[in-house]
């Protein structure tokens, strides 16, 4: 993650709407002008005023996300402003509403947070010696391993039937939010769920961004699995096997 040091600015969590007043679109459009080398001017002084301009819906979006998936608002908000420093200078000149280009900037950033699972795992040899107190080297770290074939023979016989389970969750007569939902929690790939029958929610959604599409997705799944108790009984089931 890119540690780009943010200017001093002067509003936290705490005062942010006091702090950190909106500018009018004239203003704005006169900071971008220069942060984008248009015109003559402190484009130190003007990222520095953009951002207190736009550190307020940052602060939403992260109370937001960390109501909405029980994630630490302090550490999403200071994200947020960092990719807002990060953008600032990217957003496309002949933009219509530089705003909303940074406010779905840090929107998509905080849904792959979301999905975000990477880890890096330091490998080593069986074979590598493994050095004792008194100097010697006569055992390998395979030596010093126990066998676990017969737990990984388990474990694959318990991922094999939670997965027969899950299927048949899905693919019996499950309503398409349910279906969905359980598609998701599970990150369950090449699930393609039905269409959505209301016709007013597919035009609204295909005129959104696919951010904004996959948040109101993803936070619809979760409300589903929190109310309807045949979807928590089958995760459970699932879970357990």
């Amino acid at each position: 993650m890119n540690t780009t040091q943010a200017p001093a600015i002067n509003c936290t969590t705490a005062n942010i709407s006091q702090s950190c007043p909106r500018i009018s679109v004239q203003e704005e459009r006169a900071h971008f002008a220069v942060v984008w080398n248009l015109v003559p001017g402190n484009k130190a002084q003007a990222k520095e005023q953009l951002v207190l301009a736009q550190v307020s819906f940052v602060s939403l979006l992260a109370r937001r996300f960390a109501v909405a998936y029980r994630m630490d608002y302090d550490d999403l908000f200071q994200y947020g402003c960092r990719i807002l420093l990060e953008r600032l200078e990217h957003v496309p000149v002949d933009h219509p509403a530089p705003s909303k280009w940074l406010y779905r900037c840090v929107q998509g950033k905080f849904i792959d947070l979301l999905y975000e699972d990477e880890r890096d795992y330091q490998t080593v040899s069986l074979d590598r010696l493994v050095p004792s107190q008194d100097g010697h080297e006569g055992l390998t770290f395979g030596d010093l391993l126990i066998d676990t074939q017969e737990n990984t023979e388990a474990r694959h016989d318990r991922l094999d039937h939670r997965s027969a389970v899950l299927q048949e969750a899905i693919y019996r007569d499950l309503t398409h939010h349910q279906q969905e939902a359980i598609a998701l929690y599970f990150d369950i790939p090449g699930f393609v769920p039905r269409p959505n029958p209301h016709k007013k929610d597919r035009q609204r959604l295909a005129r959104s961004s696919p951010s904004t599409v996959l948040m109101t997705r993803r936070k619809h799944a979760y409300k589903i699995l929190r109310q309807d108790l045949e979807l928590q009984s089958l995760l459970w089931e699932g879970a357990s096997a």
